[in-house]
């Protein structure tokens, strides 16, 4: 087909395997892609798609701003600052000593959540069901996995998560 270049081809091209560019494919990550068979036809001037994963400005985060204070000017709605911390929820990015800080959407939601709850003992069952939506089927790991990841991001700041033991965990002034 004139105008459409083989999975294969784009594989290489993109520098990724050719189980990939299906993948894209099939989630529609791939604008125009059709498939006839079992072959994938890609339009020969698509884009490769950017990761997801982590998250980018104006992306929904799980948070509505009227969980954020009400009373606060227009430029500072949805705004949590903590020391050299600054965590926007309407441009969802988190911010540290100037720096944006890569992180993935949970990452973002749970240190969004923690610093609206400054000082306050989160339980992880708390923690878990606000960011998930859903209960906890009793493997904190995820969310002990986030939390190991935001100390790592956060380290520079003056803030921290600190672990309570049997208690869950508090966003506070180290």
């Amino acid at each position: 087909m004139k105008g459409y270049i083989k999975a294969e081809d784009f594989a290489e091209l993109w520098n990724i395997t050719v189980r990939q560019v299906q993948y894209l494919c099939k989630h529609d990550k791939i604008e125009g892609a059709e498939k006839f068979g079992t072959t994938w036809a890609i339009p020969e001037n698509a884009k490769k798609p950017t990761r997801t994963g982590k998250y980018k400005p104006g992306r929904k985060s799980k948070f509505d701003l009227a969980d954020t204070s009400a009373n606060l000017p227009h430029e500072e709605l949805g705004k949590v600052v903590k020391g050299s911390l600054t965590l926007d929820l309407l441009a969802n990015r988190a911010i540290l000593n100037g720096v944006v800080l890569e992180l993935y959407q949970k990452e973002f939601d749970v240190l969004f959540f923690l610093a609206q709850h400054d000082g306050k003992t989160l339980n992880s069952t708390e923690l878990y069901e606000k960011i998930w939506a859903r209960p906890m089927t009793g493997d904190k790991g995820a969310l002990q996995t986030v939390i190991s990841r935001l100390r790592k991001h956060i380290a520079g700041c003056e803030y921290g998560i600190v672990t309570i033991r049997n208690g869950g965990y508090v966003f506070k002034k180290l």
